[in-house]
């Protein structure tokens, strides 16, 4: 995909991010986290994107 778009190969930097998703209260506890810093039960997801 990057050679077809004429870019290099390897990409020289990448980009974090994440979100905080709510869970519901049926959802087991042993399968949901917590983040202090939102004050929300849920889960946390992730994604890597190369620039």
């Amino acid at each position: 995909m990057r050679l077809a778009e004429d870019r290099e190969a390897q990409p020289s930097a990448g980009v974090m991010d994440s979100q905080s998703v709510k869970a519901a209260d049926t959802v087991g506890r042993d399968s949901r986290g917590y983040d202090a810093g939102k004050k929300i039960n849920g889960r946390k997801r992730f994604i890597v994107t190369d620039t």
